[in-house]
């Protein structure tokens, strides 16, 4: 197996902007645009706004932390994020467990 280094296949990168999309459009309010709600998600998780709408675009990935900090604010499942489930919501704990019980 070729080792490609640290490059993240483009396919990869499309998945998780078109999860990131899904998410943040319902958020987007009548009469106002995209930037709008990239500024407020930024606000929120401390970041410059431009970086969220470059997650919004796929030009670049969020890191770890902020995989996980953008997953908390929209209240979604990083493994929705990544594309590895088509579950969207968040199952608490709690709620798994009381579900077995």
């Amino acid at each position: 197996m070729k080792n490609t280094g640290s490059r993240i296949p483009p396919e990869f990168r499309l998945r998780v902007s078109r999860r990131i999309r899904t998410v943040m459009k319902p958020f987007v309010k009548e009469n106002e645009s995209l930037t709008a709600e990239c500024r407020e998600a930024a606000t929120e998780l401390g970041l410059y706004y431009m970086t969220v709408w470059f997650w919004y675009e796929g030009y670049t990935l969020p890191t770890i932390y902020n995989l996980v900090r953008f997953a908390d604010y929209y209240d979604v499942s990083i493994d929705y994020l990544l594309g590895r489930t088509a579950v969207k919501e968040l199952q608490r704990r709690g709620a798994v467990l009381e579900a077995v019980a």
